[in-house]
């Protein structure tokens, strides 16, 4: 419903714009220059209502755009006052004739200009933007082994508490040794992180069974232990 209001809000606002420029402009501005400037009016209010509202996402989806966002909200907020500039005093100049013969093509080239540097601007965002998103998700598969690690010492942990209490102490040891391990993308770091997890999965069905006496737990758990201290070793 918010955005076809929107839709809605920025139709009227396109409307009014095009119907004051015929209602007051029309009969005292050069045709060409006329026509220039409604266009130009028309598309700054369309990038300062879109850039203004959510129209095309929430405000958790912009603000998702990451790295890129600064450099589209500064490329808006200089063009914006430079073409209304441009358009207001062309305007004035055309109305009052003293406007120069050469006005209208400075005009035109003058807004081709900034549009081009509007245009770049929010090129280079979205540049920037997929590179913090690829940044991002090379760190998330970096720890993502490291995160199935840590869920599994949580369920462990929890199963401990309940069953077999005098191993939380050697698994809040092995959580402690997991939290210094650097976050990599080697496949020997990899390996290793998939047998710690393998050896945790079995762990934790065994305390939930308990179907191994506490020695075999324990020293389980210390294999786990000498895996994390081989691991801390590769980057």
């Amino acid at each position: 419903m918010n955005k076809y209001l929107s839709y809605a809000f920025l139709a009227g606002g396109l409307g009014l714009i095009i119907a004051a420029f015929f209602l007051f402009l029309q009969d005292s501005m050069q045709e060409n220059l006329f026509y220039l400037n409604l266009v130009i009016s028309c598309l700054v209010f369309a990038v300062i209502f879109l850039r203004t509202t959510d129209i095309f996402g929430t405000v958790n989806d912009v603000a998702g755009s990451g790295g890129g966002l600064g450099l589209k909200w500064f490329a808006t907020w200089m063009y914006i006052p430079l073409a209304l500039l441009l358009v207001i005093g062309s305007t004035l100049l055309s109305v009052g004739g003293t406007l120069p013969s050469w006005g209208f093509n400075f005009c035109l080239i003058a807004h081709l200009v900034l549009l081009f540097g509007l245009l770049l601007f929010f090129f280079l965002g979205k540049v920037a933007q997929d590179n913090v998103n690829r940044t991002q998700a090379t760190v998330a598969e970096r720890k993502s082994g490291l995160a199935a690690v840590n869920s599994q010492l949580t369920q462990l942990e929890l199963a401990c508490s309940l069953r077999a209490a005098s191993h939380i102490d050697t698994v809040r040891s092995l959580k402690e040794d997991i939290r210094f391990i650097t976050a990599s993308d080697n496949p020997s770091a990899r390996a290793i992180e998939e047998q710690i997890y393998s050896r945790l999965r079995l762990i934790t069905n065994q305390v939930e069974q308990g179907s191994q006496p506490a020695e075999t737990i324990e020293s389980e758990l210390g294999e786990c232990r000498i895996l994390a201290s081989q691991r801390k070793n590769i980057y």
